[in-house]
């Protein structure tokens, strides 16, 4: 068991005054300290915008001070405090004014968290010396296997688990294994640091960022070290593996890297079916704070990365808001979505407790959760922003669908017109193709048609499977993208409902141009 007085704390302050002056005490003392703010006129000197939070992917600090007024940030809370080191203090001012913020603070205490008072000379402190060799132990066996084992190597893990320092003790000793030039490439130069650490200086090694490096000629082809790979588009993964010889490639996959689970639901099933062999290897040890860490485990129940499935006693299918959910319950929808949707991340579950416009249809067979249906209320714009999104000059926040189908098909007055967007839909594993996703459409057209709704819509990326489910539930396909995404490697589609404004034969051009589409790509 841990020693509780080095465990890594947390501190929620209600006090913004309290907040600055801690950070000032942090800041004479000369820690490492991370600042993050969603308020720009606060500590502008020394505050990064909460937005920014990827650019610190893999570093480590002794504080993290994180400035909410606008209430928590699920993916940037997620994402830097796993850099926080033993001994270390996360400080927060957060009002804890929606639903999520509150339900956080209120798991606080059952982790034994939000100590009444920040510590501002809180450090990072040695870790336990036998868990220390744990760590290393595993890190070894698994650096032996990178460098003697002439193939591709899948390191993933949680945040924090040292797969940055497992390819920079791998490159150091293939640096002195192979005459081959060895590159590596990450979404961001920065997020190097501690694989730079590690690996060491020559002149064999290069740091390459991923887009120049598909655009590169040369003649010596180098081994190809890949670290945040789930933040790369999926398209360039799989260019890179064709083009180079990868020898590792290391990743989380939470959700907030970039892509979501892109890489877990798309990426690790084209690489199964490629030719050559991938071994695959999981780090489970953190390496900046033991296993008993009351704050790791606090952040995982916030963001509900590793959700406890439970039986909920309910009715087969249930029209709800996730702030209606009990704890138990929310972990089992939320894990539902994280399985079946590459884009799920912890802003997903932020947004479906704190924004009322986001509703859910959840099916039960036997008492058992085995359907979600997420869909969100939109349109009902004014006639002067309708003419505004036709015109290229306004794109409002929580309308994806109504703008979307307004400006592709210049009609301003579908914006006009209310609208239910299917955001996600996800069946569990053993429950699919019984016919479970398709009750749940057919509920929220009942919905739809209680409360008087014009359209329901949605939009994906585009396959052959996805498309006949859509259509033989009763959708038309009204634009497709002529780009691909850079997360899922697909073209956008945009498909309505058949009885949406009317009849089909509202959309018809856009269905007959849009299906012409369609046939071109399966071509």
């Amino acid at each position: 068991m841990t020693d509780l007085t080095s465990q890594r704390q947390l501190v929620w302050l209600d006090n913004a005054d309290l907040w600055c002056s801690q950070l000032s005490a942090a800041r004479e003392a000369a820690l490492t300290v991370l600042v993050l703010s969603d308020d720009a006129t606060v500590c502008p000197q020394s505050a990064t915008a909460m937005t920014r939070y990827r650019d610190f992917l893999g570093q480590q600090h002794d504080q993290v001070y994180l400035y909410c007024a606008q209430g928590l940030h699920a993916d940037a809370l997620a994402a830097v405090i796993p850099t926080l080191a033993y001994g270390g203090q996360v400080v927060l001012y957060c009002p804890p004014h929606n639903p999520f913020s509150q339900r956080a603070r209120s798991l606080l205490a059952q982790y034994g968290l939000n100590h009444a008072s920040p510590a501002p000379f809180a450090a990072s402190q040695p870790l336990p010396a036998d868990y220390v060799a744990r760590v290393e132990a595993q890190q070894h066996a698994l650096v032996q296997q990178v460098v003697n084992n002439p193939r591709l190597h899948l390191i993933s893990g949680a945040r924090g688990r040292g797969k940055s320092t497992v390819l920079g003790k791998a490159v150091a000793q293939l640096l002195r294994h192979t005459e081959r030039d060895i590159v590596i490439t990450a979404p961001r130069q920065h997020q190097l640091t501690t694989l730079k650490r590690w690996s060491g200086e020559s002149q064999r090694l290069k740091f390459i960022a991923w887009d120049r490096l598909l655009n590169r000629q040369q003649a010596n082809q180098p081994l190809v070290i890949i670290d945040e790979a789930a933040a790369l588009p999926i398209a360039a993964l799989k260019s890179l593996l064709q083009r180079y010889e990868v020898r590792a490639l290391a990743t989380t996959e939470e959700g907030y890297e970039g892509l979501g689970q892109g890489f877990t639901l798309h990426f690790r099933r084209w690489l199964q079916a490629q030719p050559w062999q991938t071994v695959e290897h999981q780090l489970t040890l953190p390496v900046r704070w033991p296993e008993d860490d009351k704050l790791d485990q606090w952040l995982q129940h916030v963001v509900l990365n590793r959700p406890t499935p439970t039986t909920p006693q309910q009715p087969l299918i249930r029209a709800c808001h996730a702030s209606e959910l009990d704890e138990a319950l929310l972990h089992q929808v939320f894990g539902l979505l994280r399985q079946a949707h590459y884009q799920t991340s912890p802003n997903d579950l932020q947004l479906l407790l704190d924004d009322p416009a986001q509703q859910l249809l959840l099916s039960f067979q036997q008492q058992q959760l085995v359907g979600v249906l997420w869909f969100s209320t939109e349109g009902q714009l004014s006639a002067t922003l309708a003419e505004q999104i036709i015109a290229g000059k306004r794109r409002p926040k929580g309308h994806l669908l109504a703008t979307s189908l307004s400006f592709f098909l210049q009609r301003p007055e579908l914006a006009q017109k209310s609208w239910y967007r299917i955001v996600r839909i996800a069946v569990a594993q053993p429950f699919r193709r019984h016919g479970y996703a398709s009750e749940l459409l057919k509920r929220l057209h009942a919905v739809a048609q209680q409360h008087a709704i014009d359209g329901v819509g949605t939009s994906f990326g585009y396959t052959a499977e996805l498309f006949r489910f859509w259509h033989n539930n009763g959708f038309y396909p009204v634009r497709l993208g002529s780009r691909r995404d850079r997360v899922s490697d697909r073209f956008p589609l945009l498909m309505v409902y058949e009885q949406s404004i009317g009849s089909q034969s509202a959309f018809q051009p856009s269905i007959e141009q849009a299906t012409k589409a369609i046939a071109a790509i399966d071509a």
